[in-house]
C-alpha cells in the first residue's frame, strides 16, 4: 500500500486509503488505463496542495529505511524520484515502469514469427557474454529474451505443454524426442536448423562441445559464431553454476536467469526458489571470444512439473493445481465419458487481449493463463473451454490486477469463464477445502450442472 509524506522526508508516513491507492496505480502505474487518468489526478492535487506538499512512499523493497519515493507534478501527475539517496522501485512494482515501457515487456511475449531466425548469440565483437557470471530473476514484469523465447517455442511446437485427454504422459525420452523433432523447424543461425545443434542428454554435453569446437564459422553464415542449445532438467543454480539432478555441477560463464512467479511485494529467498524445483533448463553453449574455449554461456530455468514431465508452470503453486485438475480429467473421463485436455500456455493471447487494448493507449501485462482446459462433446449448457487460474497471493493490489486480466482472458477465449483456484480465501477453510471447491466449480461448468450457483464464485476475488 502506498503511503504519503512531507515532501523529502520519511517521517511522520501515513498509509493513504485503498481507494487512493487505487486510483493512482491504475492512473500511472505500468497498467494504467486513460479513463483512470481523472482519479489520480485528484488524488495528487489534494496532497500536492497539503501544506508545502507532500511525496507518496512505494512499500515494493519492503521495510527499508529509504523507501522508493513518487513526486507529484503539477497537481496533474506523479514521477519516479531516482536521485539519491532515494532507491528504484522493484522491477515488479507497478511504478517501476511507465505505461509505454510496459507495452514494451508485453510485446516480448508473443509468439514469434514463422520463420524467423534464433537470436540466441551477438557477434563475438560484442563479448556479451564475457561478463562476470550472475544470477538473476525473471518474471512476467520482466521483459522475455530470446533463449526463453526459443523454449517456450519448443515446447508448444512439441505439446508438451498439453495432457491429452487420454490422461498419457510420454515417457521422458519421448518428450525430449518431440522437442528434437520440434527442433527441426527452427533455425539458429540462416539456412541452419537448430536440431543440428541441440542436446538434450546432459551426458552428452562433453561431445555436444567438441561438436561446436570443430565447426568451421562458416558454417553459421549470418554470426560467424558456432554455438548450440543445451536443453535438460535441473535442480537449482548458483552464481556461475547451474546444480544438475545428478552429477557435478555445470559452470555458466555469463546470465543464469530463473523465473519465479512474484509481486514486486515479495522478495524471492533461495528457499523459495528451492521449492520451485525441478527446472527446465535452456543453455546456449558456444564461445565467449575467438581464443576462449567452447562452454555454457549463458543460462535460463523455468519451473516444470516433475524431473519426468517437461511440462513447464510458473510456481509451486501451479503444480497443486495442475494436480487437482489432473484428479478432475481422470474423474470425468471414467465415470462421466467426458473427455478432457488441459494445456499451460506459454504466450500472449490473441491480439484482443494485448495488440487492440495496447493500440488504445493501454497497457497489459501479458495475457498467458495459467490452465486452459477444453473440452469435448459436453452436455448442453456446458463449457466446452475454462480458464484456470491459481491466486497465489493475498495482497490487494495483486488482486485488482488479477481481476482485469481475467477479463482479459476470457475475451480472447470467446467468452470462456475463468475458474480461480484460491490458496487464501476463504480465510475461514482450509487448503483442502478450498481444493475441492475448486475441483467442484470446474467439474459443474463442464457439465453444465449448478451453473447459476457459481457463477458468482467463478468471478471472485
Amino acid at each position: 500500500m502506498l503511503k504519503v509524506t512531507r515532501r523529502g522526508s520519511v517521517q511522520h508516513v501515513r498509509e493513504l486509503s485503498s481507494q487512493e491507492d487505487h486510483a493512482l496505480r491504475w492512473a500511472f502505474g505500468r497498467f494504467a488505463v486513460p479513463e483512470a487518468r481523472a482519479d489520480g489526478a485528484t488524488v495528487v492535487a489534494r496532497y500536492q496542495r497539503s501544506g508545502a506538499g507532500c511525496w507518496f512512499l512505494c512499500d515494493c523493497l519492503g521495510r527499508v529505511d529509504q523507501p522508493p519515493a513518487l513526486i507529484p507534478v503539477s497537481e496533474a501527475h506523479v514521477r519516479r524520484h531516482h536521485e539519491p539517496p532515494w532507491p528504484d522501485h522493484d522491477p515488479d512494482c507497478d511504478f517501476f515502469r511507465d505505461r509505454a515501457e510496459q507495452r514494451l515487456i508485453t510485446r516480448s511475449y508473443r509468439r514469434p514469427a514463422v520463420g524467423k531466425r534464433l537470436a540466441l548469440v551477438a557477434s563475438l565483437k560484442d563479448h556479451e557474454e564475457a561478463r562476470v557470471p550472475r544470477l538473476t530473476a525473471r518474471s512476467y514484469g520482466r521483459s522475455r529474451g530470446a533463449l526463453a523465447t526459443t523454449l517456450m517455442h519448443l515446447i508448444e511446437t512439441a505439446l508438451v505443454n498439453v495432457i491429452p485427454a487420454d490422461g498419457q504422459k510420454p515417457a521422458l525420452s519421448d518428450q525430449y524426442r518431440v522437442l528434437r523433432r520440434a527442433a527441426r523447424n527452427l533455425q539458429i543461425d540462416d539456412g541452419l536448423a537448430l536440431s543440428g545443434f541441440l542436446c538434450t542428454y546432459l551426458p552428452a554435453l562433453p561431445d555436444f562441445i567438441a561438436k561446436i569446437q570443430d565447426t568451421s564459422p562458416s558454417c553459421f553464415r549470418k554470426t560467424h559464431r558456432p554455438h548450440g542449445l543445451l536443453i535438460a532438467v535441473v535442480a537449482d543454480a548458483s552464481v556461475g553454476h547451474i546444480r544438475p539432478l545428478r552429477g557435478e555441477p555445470i559452470p555458466v560463464r555469463g546470465e543464469i536467469a530463473i523465473f519465479g512467479e512474484r509481486e514486486g511485494h515479495s522478495r524471492q529467498t533461495a528457499a523459495e526458489r528451492r521449492a520451485r524445483s525441478p527446472y527446465l533448463a535452456a543453455c546456449v553453449v558456444g564461445r565467449a571470444a575467438a581464443d576462449t574455449p567452447v562452454e555454457v554461456l549463458k543460462a535460463y530455468l523455468h519451473p516444470c512439473v516433475t524431473a519426468g514431465h517437461l511440462m513447464l508452470v510458473d510456481s509451486d503453486l501451479e503444480r497443486r493445481t495442475l494436480a487437482v485438475l489432473v484428479q478432475l480429467q481422470t474423474w470425468l473421463r471414467e465415470r462421466k465419458a467426458l473427455r478432457v485436455t488441459i494445456k499451460k500456455p506459454v504466450f500472449d493471447l490473441p491480439e484482443i487481449a494485448g495488440g487492440l487494448l495496447l493500440e488504445d493507449g493501454q497497457s497489459s501485462g501479458p495475457c498467458i493463463p495459467d490452465f486452459v482446459v477444453q473440452a469435448t462433446d459436453v452436455m448442453e449448457g456446458g463449457s466446452e473451454k475454462l480458464i484456470v487460474e491459481t491466486m497465489g497471493y493475498a495482497d490487494e493490489v495483486y488482486r485488482d490486477r488479477k481481476a482485469r486480466t481475467h477479463t482479459l482472458m476470457s475475451e480472447a477465449l470467446g467468452g470462456a469463464p475463468v475458474v480461480q483456484h484460491d490458496f487464501h480465501f476463504p480465510l475461514d477453510q482450509i487448503q483442502v477445502a478450498r481444493d475441492r471447491r475448486f475441483w467442484l466449480e470446474c467439474r459443474w461448468i463442464l457439465r453444465g450442472l449448478g451453473q447459476g450457483a457459481t457463477a458468482g464464485a467463478v468471478r471472485r476475488r
